[in-house]
């Protein structure tokens, strides 16, 4: 009802107030176009309208006359800041976007609506794949989707699938978006000009931030702590080090046979527990470990990815049953150990090397019993772990495929022999040189900064796209969550692939047990269902766009 009445209504209203405005700016700019080179005030290009017939879109001219028509290679209309055809006023009139308004007297006699995809010249009608001419069974815009989002940024083929996405998804709250989104854009000059590297080379070197003793400061709220070379080794430290004779853990049914096997390993008995949809724990796992006439069994915690935290309900545990030991994996929030820190965790353990270039590195905090860890020779796995990431180093400078494999293949040899022996070892000097030189909590250029920036600035890109849902409420605060960003799609494998063959790498967390997948539905959905996009501090702005980029063309 809205595409085909209401939108049309709205749009004949809209064009009838904008209309006296239209009047004043062409007393006010009229004459200074006209005197600047004789030329008309106007420009009406012929443009495709509503199922392709042709219309003359009116805009203010801010070409010289005669101005030639120059394409970039793609067959995009330049639209570089330093193009000699515009006028001085028409530089002014396009920075403004006033150069569109005239475009209301379009709109009012039904040529256009005021949000729709920005119509195109007649001759591109041939260029589009059927499957894409869909944009054409709504009316063309003043702006709308891929100006408000995009602008001038996007290139030919994008600007083409921003508008498909928009006529197969248009609605009157899509609209509402559309319209706050163009004032910010226009107000805030984003994306004014397409520029296919967005880069910047040869200026100021940015600002190298110094060491903030991160991990030190850690380790100074507890009484013991220690360094190991994976999480695993981290888990099964802590395994062997509570003081109890009941050796009976709750892990998450959500968890990675890599937080088990260490518990197993060390003759504990495991059982799984179940999440809510936002993958925080259950009331109803609450409410049976409270009720619990076992004595002095241990629980795993887990903040997935910053955004299910886990405070509330281990204070609830912990207020009725002192004897239960708590242990809790903050690998997610591994730099924000002071946001999420209860004093009811008992242990806290985090993997390092999943959050920073390092070949190993996990940690264990605890004011409890910590068993000391031998001085070992390094192993097999700490030298397979570095000699892949130096491939990867090069490759990163070269690009050379035989890196690239020979990268890979380490890697996995590496990571099967800790799948296979879980051993407890002391981290290696080189990951401990390397976690001393990070700076975390500076305002702008540390760790934390970086990542939250990150997943925010993505997480606006994609969250309105068809097909994508997150596995966390609308409303969930985003300061603690910067480990990587979760989606859900359909056809989970499928789409990581695709997102691969695109340079875009995705991880899975994670493979589950078959009691797992009995105990918890949730769970089953996020193995089945979740990709883990990057948003870590290798990263910047531009690197971050450019991954949006990605999902939205697979998407689409």
């Amino acid at each position: 009802m809205y595409r085909h009445f209401f939108k049309r209504v709205f749009d004949f209203i809209i064009g009838l107030c904008a209309f006296p405005f239209v009047l004043i700016l062409i007393v006010i700019f009229g004459p200074i176009i006209w005197f600047q080179d004789k030329g008309p005030i106007f420009y009406a290009g012929k443009r495709l309208g509503l199922n392709g017939k042709s219309f003359g879109m009116i805009k203010f001219r801010s070409m010289k006359v005669n101005a030639p028509d120059i394409r970039l290679e793609d067959g995009s209309t330049y639209n570089g800041d330093d193009d000699p055809r515009v006028t001085k006023i028409g530089k002014f009139l396009r920075k403004t976007s006033i150069d569109e308004i005239p475009q209301f007297i379009n709109v009012l006699i039904g040529d256009m609506s005021f949000i729709g995809p920005r119509p195109d010249p007649l001759d591109w009608l041939d260029k589009y794949k059927p499957e894409e001419k869909i944009f054409l069974t709504v009316r063309p815009g003043i702006t709308g989707y891929n100006q408000a989002y995009y602008r001038n940024s996007a290139n030919s083929q994008e600007k083409i699938d921003h508008d498909v996405y928009y006529a197969k998804n248009v609605s009157f709250w899509m609209d509402v978006k559309i319209i706050f989104k163009t004032i910010k854009t226009v107000l805030f000059r984003e994306n004014l000009y397409h520029d296919e590297t967005k880069r910047e080379f040869g200026s100021a070197f940015p600002l190298e931030e110094v060491p903030d003793n991160y991990f030190q400061q850690l380790e100074q709220r507890y009484i013991h702590h220690s360094y190991l070379t994976t999480g695993r080794g981290a888990l099964m430290l802590v395994g062997q080090s509570i003081d109890t004779d009941n050796k009976h853990i709750y892990i998450p049914a959500y968890s990675c046979e890599s937080m088990v096997k260490p518990f197993k390993d060390c003759g504990w008995k495991v059982n799984f527990y179940e999440l809510n949809d936002d993958l925080t724990i259950s009331d109803s796992f609450v409410k049976e470990m409270v009720k619990n006439k076992e004595k002095n069994f241990s629980i795993l915690t887990m903040n997935y990815f910053g955004v299910a935290g886990t405070k509330e309900k281990v204070n609830v545990i912990k207020a009725q049953r002192k004897d239960v030991f708590v242990i809790e994996d903050f690998t997610h929030c591994l730099f924000d150990l002071d946001g999420i820190y209860n004093e009811n965790v008992d242990y806290y353990v985090a993997s390092i090397r999943k959050s920073l270039g390092v070949t190993d590195g996990a940690i264990v905090l605890t004011n409890l019993v910590l068993q000391e860890v031998p001085d070992t020779v390094e192993s097999s796995f700490v030298t397979e772990r570095l000699k892949a990431l130096k491939e990867k180093a090069d490759y990163a400078y070269e690009k050379k495929e035989t890196q690239k494999e020979d990268f890979r293949q380490v890697l996995a040899n590496a990571e099967h022999n800790i799948d296979e022996h879980i051993v407890v070892e002391k981290m290696s000097e080189r990951s401990a040189k390397v976690i001393d030189n990070q700076c975390v909590n500076s305002e702008r250029g540390g760790v934390i900064y970086r990542r939250r920036t990150n997943l925010k600035h993505l997480y606006e890109l994609i969250k309105d796209i068809d097909g994508i849902s997150f596995p966390f409420h609308e409303d969930t605060p985003l300061d603690n969550a910067y480990f990587m960003l979760p989606i859900l799609v359909n056809k989970r494998d499928e789409v990581q692939k695709t997102f691969a063959q695109q340079g875009l790498y995705c991880q899975l967390l994670w493979p589950l047990s078959d009691e797992a997948r009995i105990t918890c539905k949730v769970a089953v959905k996020m193995e089945r269902e979740m990709l883990a996009i990057p948003v870590d501090q290798r990263y910047d702005f531009d690197d971050i766009e450019d991954i949006g980029h990605i999902i939205r063309s697979v998407m689409k």
